[in-house]
């Protein structure tokens, strides 16, 4: 009977009492079958065996400066094993003390665990654009990911505004064009398109989208994704067509999918 994934909380919930609750034989049987749920619960088992271990001394380490917060690289590689055991040894004394750093660990792994089991691009983007916001000093903490579903969504022809000022590599924006007119002006390449978004100054509920295609095309769907998405056919004038969109504001534009008619 496999079930659905079970979340980082409920298996901390069931680590803390792995025994006597009726809930916890729905987790078991899942546990018995589900490789990525166990590999999780093995991970929290290990970091719980390690804070206990190194709990008492480690707050005033902490607080006197001695043990420094985890860097962006540190946390993915003490999630991932790719440290060596006095990297480990020094990361979990540290976590033993530090609830900020802690909680940033959870979050990364909570993060990278609903990617690997979202099939979903622009669902993909929309959990990831959630923690850079809530944790704008750990976006390089999950780069390798952020990166790698750019050039998946590109490939699909989606351009993924909501994350790529995050990622710089495949984005360009800038508060005011290089006309100086106070607009504010993004573009993103996709494989087949060149997506620009461009927002007239001092109408901040107007937007101007702009599609131009690489290749010889007449006709495209355009998918513009706000607080909805909405979806309509266009004709491409010399390989390029605008859409001028009211009340829609740029900052609410998390992607724009193309595809080829």
């Amino acid at each position: 009977m496999k079930t659905e994934h079970r979340t980082i909380e409920e298996l901390l919930v069931y680590l803390e009492n792995p025994i006597g609750v009726k809930e916890d034989e729905t987790i078991e049987d899942h546990l018995a079958e589900c490789d990525k749920c166990v590999s999780d619960l093995s991970f929290l088992d290990s970091l719980k065996t390690g804070l206990e271990k190194f709990g008492q001394d480690s707050s005033e380490l902490v607080e006197t400066g001695v043990s420094t917060h985890l860097t962006n690289e540190e946390i993915p590689g003490y999630i991932n094993e790719a440290c060596n055991e006095d990297e480990k040894r020094r990361i979990v004394s540290h976590l033993a003390g530090c609830s900020s750093c802690l909680d940033d660990v959870f979050a990364v792994k909570k993060l990278t665990t609903q990617l690997e089991h979202e099939s979903s691009l622009t669902n993909k983007s929309y959990l990831l654009s959630k923690f850079i916001l809530n944790r704008p000093t750990r976006i390089s903490s999950v780069e390798k990911e952020g990166k790698d579903l750019i050039r998946e969504a590109a490939r699909l022809g989606i351009a993924l505004f909501d994350i790529g000022r995050s990622y710089s590599f495949s984005f360009e924006g800038a508060q005011t064009s290089q006309t100086g007119l106070g607009e504010e002006y993004r573009k993103m390449e996709v494989d087949d398109f060149t997506v620009e978004i461009v927002q007239p100054a001092g109408k901040e509920s107007n937007v101007i989208i702009g599609v131009l295609a690489k290749n010889d095309l007449a006709n495209a769907k355009i998918t513009i994704c706000a607080e909805e998405e909405r979806s309509e056919i266009v004709s491409l004038e010399n390989r390029r067509a605008v859409i001028k969109k009211e009340n829609m504001h740029a900052e609410s534009i998390r992607y724009i999918k193309i595809e080829k008619m």
